[in-house]
């Protein structure tokens, strides 16, 4: 027999058969694809694993899209319509059996039915229960890798079984007891806890986790050893229909009385935080309804400076977490952060989230001639400068909704804000953060033999920066160059400057005139650079008359009625000096509550007014609080009283201030309405069209760039050719979400046998036993997604469903699924062809023992937080130091699992 050789590199000849015989060449499936005879085995190893991680990260991609046509699915509805009948309460319960497997409805209904009435009503209900979706499409699409990666094993090994689908099986269900759920109780805020709800589907759960393991060791080990028979797989498998027939009557409540171990409504409410339990005050259930906007807006309205277009996104970043999300919503959005794609809850930009921590921190600003209560640290005579309090408090909850803020900073914001409301007598009116110019008054009378005297223009806000304004005169009856000389020049405040004098000269003409006036006013230069962080207070232009009266004066109100909106912010009730400008005179104001209540409906107190020499006008500065009354028509007065100085009260030493609604009440509604609900549509966890779900593919953060971090860039970049392959599957949007189902199934299982000839071959290169292989790195691969979705639920939710309940499920299913199928389908194929199908204990036997003793340990620990108070009666968060005692535990052990683990393996005992 010839022998054919082949010339490498144009040297050396070699067999050519050796081309395709070298170490761990005969691993695969489908790898290698070519020959890597000649490649250095450290370079290989090294590609490999690059190669692992990379498929890791596409076949987490191609179930973001899996889960996408499953929630398509599962969101179903279908009407039924029902009878209500001549008795006081009709309870009907409903039990669909849909033409597709285990899928159930339930309807419970309460009818309070008026004697003899006797209508049809429709209900609208969700097809798929949500235990049923949970413990079937839910738990596949999560565990579809395990699952494939198994059954492709034992087809690829001509149906004889293999280490690396079991021993990642059981590896995936270690790291996910063990270790998700480590990470969850240990990441709870502090201060807080988080329950298990339905914890009668968690019992069902837990025991069938072990129950599926230990039937495995009775298979393998007693009743035909090392051997599966085709009854012993079909049972297996027939565990799957039963687990999630139980589960379903658990979530019914058709397995006895009301659980006992602290599952009682009042019991969950008292464990919440105070945050968790307020997320429905705006939005009942999710549902995004007037009333509840209304009250949102108002809420927001009180931090200055937010556009629609920034309520609208609080609004959106609210709804989404007043909504009840399933595990599915958390396992896409952690794959989409892991991939810099499209976040499932808005995110607020980097501006909002400054301009809403600056509302909450920066409220000091001088005030109208308040003063603090007398306190150990105050005389009394301080001015007020407060931090607005009654705002502060209630935006920590908001900014922690929100993600605006952690919650500890937000429960921060709030201690000091209460502790300021002790302290202050009133509350401070807030300016913007830029620097504000205005003039000190908005009238000034002087004598025509003045001469010369100077104006004060002053500077509130920030201070922190060289700003400049222009300062000009405007005729009236008074003429530049005849009765003053005309003004037009910029002053320059420096840093810490609060204030300026601008000189003005009067003519004296010698001749009788009647009193004449002429302005003055403030601008912005035209050059940006000498706009930026500067703007024009409430008096920007002056009113100066010139006359010759010597008298003190009358002081009264402009006018008796004042009629203001209640979106104005403030409003500014001028009052006026008469029939003299000379020294200067003070008179006292206090408002009076009539059918607008003060610290309700506007911000008021008492105060002190000071004319200044020549000045004949000033300003009350009265804060108007906007509670978005639809049809609000309330008044309050002020007062003047006590003058001194020599001046007197004139006639209208009284004004009523009347408050109105806005007339684009509904408007504003509206917009805000719209620009919520476009927020969020375009965080659906599905796509509906072909032409969305390629933008999505080919643009970092969905096309939000405004959120997108250098990360989400860099994400992007690696996984833009799997985002570019996997955006022509089908949308969802197609025959009900099914075809996008069973296309990217189908991907899923290119994929996993992909991922199970690299990590094969991986494990080979370096020295590493299948079975420890898959225990660690491909179990670590494919379960990472449900880490960063269980902490992420673990933080937001209510309860512990979502963080945990799932995880007993899903090993169940694994089990049941990922080796009852691969299982039935070789005993079948043996049993057809008169052999035997052969599954070795020793490994397999051990590491199922092994996680079966651990894993009652570790359920144990969880169903004693719940029952015993020095854990916090809760599986999740506590006190910290049982929390972090009990999270290390768990961590221990999944060490000590995949250590023992490894070292029977390698034959050690």
């Amino acid at each position: 027999m010839a022998v054919e050789f082949t010339q490498i590199n144009g040297g050396r000849f070699i067999n050519e058969s050796a081309l395709y015989s070298y170490r761990c060449s005969d691993k695969g499936l489908l790898l290698p694809f070519i020959s890597e005879y000649t490649w250095p085995e450290e370079v290989r190893a090294t590609l490999y694993f690059i190669g692992l991680l990379y498929c890791f990260l596409g076949v987490s991609i191609i179930a973001d899209i899996f889960m996408g046509a499953i929630e398509k699915i599962t969101s179903k509805t279908k009407k039924v319509r029902t009878l209500m009948y001549k008795k006081n309460i009709c309870k009907i319960k409903f039990l669909f059996c849909i033409s597709r497997p285990f899928c159930f409805a339930y309807v419970f209904c309460v009818y309070m039915a008026q004697p003899g009435a006797e209508e049809p009503a429709i209900v609208e209900v969700r097809v798929w229960s949500d235990t049923v979706a949970n413990l079937t499409l839910m738990a596949l699409g999560s565990s579809a890798p395990e699952i494939f990666l198994s059954c492709i094993e034992v087809v690829g090994n001509k149906f004889t079984a293999g280490e690396l689908g079991p021993s990642n099986i059981v590896g995936s269900a270690a790291y996910n007891l063990f270790g998700i759920t480590a990470i969850c109780v240990m990441c709870v805020p502090k201060g807080e806890t988080r329950r298990i709800k339905d914890f009668k589907v968690f019992v069902v759960t837990s025991v069938f986790s072990l129950v599926a393991y230990m039937w495995l060791l009775i298979i393998i080990v007693v009743i035909s050893p090392n051997v599966v028979e085709v009854w012993e797989a079909f049972v297996t498998l027939s565990f799957f229909p039963l687990l999630v027939f139980l589960a379903w009557l658990a979530e019914k409540n058709f397995c006895g009385a009301p659980s006992k171990i602290g599952t009682s409504k009042q019991e969950l409410r008292d464990l919440e935080p105070d945050d968790k339990l307020s997320e429905d005050e705006y939005f009942h259930n999710g549902h995004l309804d007037h009333d509840g906007l209304v009250r949102f807006i108002k809420e927001v309205k009180k931090y200055p400076g937010l556009t629609d277009e920034d309520i609208a996104a609080l609004a959106a970043s609210k709804l989404v977490q007043s909504q009840s999300h399933s595990r599915l919503w958390y396992r896409v959005g952690a794959v989409r952060k892991m991939t810099g794609g499209r976040k499932t809850q808005p995110q607020l930009s980097a501006r909002l989230t400054k301009s809403v921590a600056q509302s909450s921190e920066q409220r000091r600003v001088p005030t109208l001639p308040v003063f603090v209560i007398p306190d150990n640290n105050n005389s009394g005579q301080e001015p007020c400068s407060t931090d607005d309090a009654t705002q502060a408090l209630g935006l920590g909850q908001l900014l922690s909704i929100t993600s605006v803020l952690p919650a500890s900073l937000a429960r921060e914001i709030e201690q000091k804000a209460r502790k300021d409301i002790l302290r202050r007598k009133q509350i401070a009116v807030r300016q913007d953060v830029n620097a504000v110019i205005d003039f000190h008054a908005a009238s000034c009378a002087i004598v025509e033999n003045i001469g010369k005297f100077e104006v004060e223009v002053n500077r509130k806000g920030s201070m922190d920066h060289t700003v400049k304004v222009r300062v000009e005169s405007i005729d009236g009856t008074a003429k530049e160059g005849q009765e003053y000389v005309g003004v037009n020049q910029v002053i320059m405040f420096e840093p810490g400057e609060v204030s300026k004098m601008v000189e003005v000269a009067i003519v004296d003409d010698k001749q009788w005139e009647p009193d004449e006036e002429f302005y003055l006013r403030l601008s912005l230069l035209p050059h940006r650079e000498d706009r930026e962080g500067v703007q024009l207070g409430k008096i920007s232009i002056m009113k100066i008359v010139i006359h010759s009266d010597d008298e003190p004066g009358v002081l009264q109100f402009q006018r008796r009625g004042v009629l203001v909106k209640e979106s104005c912010g403030t409003t500014l009730v001028p009052v006026v000096r008469k029939n003299g400008a000379d020294g200067e005179v003070s008179v006292k104001w206090r408002t009076l509550d009539h059918t607008a209540f003060n610290k309700k409906d506007y911000i008021g107190g008492e105060g002190v007014l000071t004319f200044k020499h020549t000045v004949v006008e000033l300003n009350i500065e009265i804060p108007i609080i906007d509670d978005m009354s639809e049809n609000k028509d309330a008044h309050f007065e002020i007062e003047l009283y006590d003058p001194e100085g020599g001046a007197t009260l004139g006639p209208i030493n009284r004004t009523a201030v009347t408050i109105t609604s806005d007339d684009d009440f509904d408007t504003v509604i509206s917009k805000i309405r719209n620009l919520t609900n476009a927020n969020l549509h375009d965080f659906q966890v599905h796509h509906e069209t072909y032409m969305s779900q390629i933008r999505d593919a080919f643009s970092v953060n969905g096309g939000d760039y405004e959120n997108t971090t250098t990360l989400d860039y860099v994400l992007h970049f690696f996984t833009f050719g799997w985002k570019v392959i996997f955006a022509l599957v089908p949308p969802p949007c197609f025959l009900g979400g099914w075809l996008c189902f069973f296309v990217s199934l189908a991907a899923i299982g290119v994929l996993s046998a992909i991922i199970g000839d690299l990590a094969s071959i991986f494990g080979c290169l370096v020295g590493l036993h299948d079975a420890v292989t898959a225990i660690v790195f491909v179990a670590l691969g494919t379960s990472l997604p449900d880490t960063f979705a269980s902490k992420t639920a673990a933080v937001q939710e209510k309860h512990a469903d979502n963080a945990i309940g799932n995880v007993t499920g899903s090993n169940s299913v694994n089990v049941f699924l990922g080796l009852g199928l691969p299982w039935l389908i070789a005993a079948v194929y043996h049993s057809v062809n008169k052999s035997t199908f052969y599954v070795e204990s020793g490994n397999l036997g051990f590491s199922v023992g092994l996680f079966t003793i651990l894993s009652a340990v570790c359920l144990g620990l969880i169903i004693a937080r719940r029952t015993i108070p020095y854990f916090g009666k809760a599986e999740l968060g506590g006190p910290a130091f049982p929390k972090y005692m009990t999270g290390f535990l768990m961590i221990a052990l999944w060490l000590i699992y995949v250590f023992l683990a490894s070292l029977q393996t390698y034959g050690y005992f």
